[in-house]
């Protein structure tokens, strides 16, 4: 049996829902190779069979899977917890590490309301400018005795 545990990278850390993701997983040099199988939020990947075997001169196999995911929209979790568990018959079972990748928010500002940057500084600008100006008015004339019209 294989030393050590499957390997799985992904393309990200994050993600938007929609967004295409891909991971590898990768099975240590065995004879024979390694079935590989996914899973994404502990639910095993049905019918996935996209393995490559890389051939050694020494007789061992590595095993390579990849699996491609398409992120939900409104998923209910915002996290994607992917691993890769690779077998040979039912000798030997090893699992990968989990990769978490966290679902990001396409527009930080847009989950806090209007923006201090956006439409909401254009509006108050210019009726605080106004503000300010009777304000400063209101003071010269308290101030100069006269009526400023």
């Amino acid at each position: 049996p294989p030393l050590t545990s499957p390997n799985v990278t992904s393309d990200r850390i994050s993600y938007i829902g929609g967004d295409h993701i891909r991971a590898n997983c990768s099975s240590p040099p065995s004879l024979p190779a390694a079935n590989i199988t996914w899973y994404v939020n502990e639910q095993m990947v049905p019918g996935f069979t996209a393995n490559h075997v890389l051939n050694y001169s020494n007789g061992y196999a590595s095993s390579l899977a990849t699996l491609e995911l398409e992120a939900a929209v409104h998923s209910p979790v915002p996290t994607l917890m992917i691993r890769c568990e690779a077998s040979i018959f039912d000798v030997w079972r090893s699992t990968s590490h989990t990769i978490v990748l966290r679902e990001r928010s396409a527009n930080p500002a847009s989950a806090l309301g209007r923006s201090f940057t956006g439409a909401a500084t254009e509006t108050c600008l210019p009726t605080i400018m106004v503000l300010l100006l009777q304000f400063f008015l209101q003071l010269l004339q308290r101030y100069s005795g006269t009526s400023i019209r």
